[in-house]
Parts: C-alpha cells; sequence; structure tokens
C-alpha cells in the first residue's frame, strides 16, 4: 500500500539526482503529494499529482500558508513552521 504523501526534509548532503530520483519514482508509484521542505533555505514546495503526473507549486516561503490536497482541512502557516529555524 502507497502513502498518499510523503515530506522530504532536506539536508546538505541531499543532491540533484537523489531529489530527481525520488520524484520520478513517487510520481511513477502514484503517490498523491510528494512535500519538499528545505530548512536551510526556508522554503516548501508540493507536487500534487495530477492525470499521473507531478504538478509542482511555487516555492513557497514564510507568509505562506500551505494546503493539502490529501489530508483534508489541514493548513501549515510556514511562518510558524520555520520560525526559530537559523
Amino acid at each position: 500500500m502507497l502513502p498518499d504523501l510523503i515530506v522530504e526534509i532536506l539536508s546538505p548532503s541531499n543532491n540533484e539526482t537523489e531529489l530527481r530520483y525520488k520524484f520520478d519514482l513517487y510520481e511513477s508509484q502514484g503517490v498523491k503529494e510528494y512535500w519538499i521542505v528545505s530548512p536551510e533555505n526556508q522554503t516548501f514546495t508540493i507536487n500534487t499529482l495530477i492525470d499521473q503526473r507531478y504538478v509542482t507549486s511555487r516555492m513557497m516561503t514564510s507568509g505562506d500558508v500551505v494546503k493539502s490536497s490529501v489530508i483534508d482541512g489541514f493548513t501549515l502557516d510556514l511562518k510558524a513552521f520555520f520560525e526559530g529555524i537559523d
């Protein structure tokens, strides 16, 4: 059974090849949402599966509010989420 949502918290050791592999894998396996969070850059991106392909949101930052399409009613205030991360 596949999860509906995967959240990737980036670390300095993540690289583009690894992220591309995961993006392609999760998309091909039908994961409905794949979130990528960068604590270092304080950015948040949502990849939403539409017609079996990921549509990537704009890059969100502090001040934006994230809404999930798979967790009904879930919102995340990024200002509060990233608060205290340096």
